[in-house]
């Protein structure tokens, strides 16, 4: 590979991650990066699929051999040089430290990153499947608390513990707290004809939140109506205060006494 694509490649690496890898975002960093290197035919660096070529190979001159140095291993070394410059430059200085001994190639560091997050993770299991039990939605949106829970689960994953789509969707029911009953009766009758992915219940999730939504908003609507029009048939009836109205109310009953008496 020329050194100008392997250029263009890191390039592509370095505008495209969005976030610093830390000691806590390990998985949504690795989820930007292996889209990336694998759409631009770069992860074989990764996971040593695409091997590096002996440093030096042998040409002869006749009947003399020389060792010269081998002009694909120099590409390799280049592409390879460029995407550990592209990672490292995504990665908090806390991180950066423990990995200066693991440099040499990209597989090197891909590989101390896992054993390093691995390791930090383990032994973790019952402690998140404790923050799963107990998280609760609260005021989170249902997309929020959706993805609070999925991340404790593939935090699971990472660390060798992978969780069903279904022990997860009960994890998520249990802490969505009261007044999702109709939520919970449609997964149950749903579980029973198949199984339920996650995809698909955070479809219904969705759309449960956008119901409840709809109907709390009509219900208040509804309340603040009927409040007004009880207000308006309690306020009591205007009487006129008005002299000239009873002035002319006296200046009629006057003349009627007029005219009779002249009678």
């Amino acid at each position: 590979m020329s050194t100008s694509a392997s250029n263009i490649n890191s390039s592509k690496i370095a505008t495209t991650i969005t976030c610093k890898l830390n000691r806590s975002n390990f998985l949504l960093w690795k989820a930007q990066v292996v889209p990336i290197l694998k759409g631009v035919q770069l992860f074989g660096y990764l996971d040593g699929s695409i091997e590096s070529p002996t440093d030096k190979v042998t040409t002869w001159a006749g009947a003399e051999a020389r060792e010269i140095v081998n002009p694909e291993y120099n590409s390799w070394m280049v592409q390879d040089q460029a995407i550990i410059g592209g990672l490292l430059s995504f990665m908090t200085e806390e991180v950066l430290a423990q990995l200066t001994r693991c440099t040499d190639t990209s597989s090197q560091l891909w590989t101390a990153l896992h054993t390093m997050f691995s390791t930090q993770h383990r032994g973790n299991s019952i402690q998140i499947r404790t923050q799963l039990s107990t998280t609760r939605k609260r005021d989170l949106s249902a997309a929020e608390y959706y993805q609070k829970m999925t991340t404790l689960a593939d935090t699971m994953a990472n660390i060798g513990h992978p969780m069903t789509d279904e022990d997860v969707i009960g994890y998520i029911l249990a802490g969505l707290g009261p007044g999702h009953g109709d939520l919970f009766t449609a997964i149950t009758v749903l579980s029973d004809q198949h199984k339920v992915t996650l995809p698909e219940f955070y479809s219904y999730l969705i759309a449960h939140e956008t119901q409840a939504t709809a109907t709390n908003s009509m219900t208040e609507f509804t309340s603040s109506a009927n409040s007004v029009t009880h207000q308006g048939s309690n306020q009591p009836r205007r009487t006129s205060n008005n002299p000239n109205n009873n002035q002319r109310s006296n200046y009629r009953g006057a003349g009627s006494n007029r005219g009779r008496g002249r009678g």
